[in-house]
């Protein structure tokens, strides 16, 4: 099954200060559920509840994230990088692997997004796996707009400048067999400050939910966000 993917690379400016998410209003067919991660910090996820701090960074929780609504669960898996701080999960200097995952989805899942509002570079080309399965299914949609925060790059400190929100759509209307768990994966950058995501499914899949590029692109003030977008024909194997 052919399908067209928006391919988005952004550049824009990194950091920390401000707080909730800056994720799209999305419109899907059919049944649709809509789950969130916000207020991610360490006063919500203290070490003691099995989050690590920058004192005691090690290579994953011990305990997922569960959002506010729904079955998903947020949880770090590897990388040094990915803790609980004032304002937001921050990566200092290392990466950090964030895997979304549900057991009990959906019934009928067709589509599904994702949306981290952060601060910083997302680099990571996120992957969709589903049943157990090492699929890697990238995005088929990809878009950033503004996000709903600001933040001060650690590494390069300056004016507060605002946070971007990726989005990725998956079409899933194509897997033969009915999907009864899911996993999204992706590797969060150096100094990077995640203030929330947003994870919306469906039963129905009828195109694109996200923006297309010329609908968003502008510039953030004194900071520019430079939007390069390549459209590409990707074939996914649906699996039996």
């Amino acid at each position: 099954m052919t399908k067209r993917i928006t391919s988005i690379t952004a550049i824009s400016l990194l950091a920390l200060t401000n707080y909730a998410i800056g994720a799209l209003d999305v419109t899907l067919s059919g049944n649709s559920a809509t789950a969130n991660w916000a207020d991610l910090t360490a006063a919500n996820y203290p070490t003691s509840a099995g989050y690590n701090n920058f004192m005691t960074n090690t290579a994953g929780w011990t305990t997922p994230i569960s959002a506010d609504a729904g079955s998903a669960t947020l949880d770090k898996v590897a990388g040094t990088g990915g803790y609980p701080a004032t304002a937001s999960i921050y990566n200092f200097t290392a990466e950090g692997s964030l895997v979304i995952s549900n057991s009990s989805p959906l019934s009928g899942l067709e589509t599904l997004i994702v949306q981290v509002d952060l601060g910083g570079l997302f680099t990571s080309n996120p992957v969709l796996n589903y049943n157990g399965g090492s699929q890697a299914l990238v995005a088929d949609f990809s878009a950033i707009t503004t996000g709903d925060f600001s933040f001060v790059n650690p590494s390069a400190p300056g004016p507060p400048a605002p946070t971007s929100n990726f989005a990725f759509q998956w079409d899933l209307s194509g897997v033969v067999n009915p999907i009864t768990s899911y996993e999204v994966a992706w590797t969060t950058d150096e100094h990077v400050t995640t203030f929330g995501i947003q994870l919306d499914t469906g039963d129905t899949f009828s195109g694109q939910a996200i923006p297309e590029p010329s609908t968003y692109a502008a510039a953030f003030g004194a900071f520019a966000l430079v939007i390069v977008w390549v459209r590409r024909k990707f074939s996914h194997q649906s699996a039996a």
